[in-house]
């Protein structure tokens, strides 16, 4: 039977997996990709399709949650909607956004940190994957 929360969980953690092996693949292109291209000095009009998407899958998610018998499911709404603030970041205050950006990845420090704790959610959203749904 499809699990709505088991394919959101993989589908989470393929992204955080596959977004840092793609930074390390790239190393300097990656920042130079994401401050030029992907996070462009002139806001980029991809954002406000890409957060409509992004607030549609959190009300999706809550939806599922009421509407299905499935055990703390909850569990994975609550983290998923917290990728709310990011989403009003970039559409209501993009400069500060894209300063955080650029700030975190001129940190060498910040940004292993920031890579080792994506990879450790991307770890505990597959366990509950696994696990939990």
């Amino acid at each position: 039977m499809f699990n709505y929360f088991k394919v959101i969980c993989f589908l989470w953690a393929a992204l955080g997996i596959g977004s840092r092996i793609a930074m390390g693949m790239m190393g300097e292109k990656w920042s130079k990709w994401e401050l030029g291209k992907a996070y462009a000095s002139k806001k980029p009009s991809w954002i406000y399709v890409v957060g409509a998407l992004g607030y549609l899958l959190v009300a999706y998610t809550w939806y599922q949650v009421v509407v299905t018998d499935v055990p703390h499911s909850w569990a994975i709404a609550a983290l998923i909607s917290l990728t709310v603030i990011k989403i009003s970041a970039l559409i209501f205050d993009y400069e500060t956004f894209r300063s955080f950006a650029a700030m975190m990845l001129k940190d060498k420090a910040k940004m292993q940190m920031l890579n080792v704790s994506v990879l450790i959610l991307s770890a505990g959203l597959i366990a509950m994957g696994v696990f939990l749904y």
